[in-house]
């Protein structure tokens, strides 16, 4: 897992095409804590910071968190875990 302070994390991701493409923050039920990307994004080497808040942009509290990547032909994830 991922380690998660509270100065946040940043998640990498690589594509080979420039394409639509969601990433979003779920808490240990499924729920949705935030969404980090929801649009197009060029090809290659990219990433992006999530600075453990919600929608709301509340710190979050201690716990298991998951990242979910999506696009129209890939779909990954990954887990975090916030201890403050």
């Amino acid at each position: 897992p991922n380690p998660l302070s509270a100065r946040g994390t940043t998640i990498e991701f690589d594509f080979p095409i420039t394409e639509d493409i969601s990433i979003y923050i779920l808490y240990i039920r499924g729920r949705k804590v935030k969404t980090l990307i929801d649009k197009e994004q060029l090809f290659g080497y990219q990433s992006v910071m999530w600075d453990a808040t919600n929608y709301d942009g509340d710190n979050v509290s201690n716990g298991v968190y998951f990242y979910q990547i999506k696009s129209r032909n890939f779909n990954e994830g990954g887990k975090l875990v916030f201890v403050k």
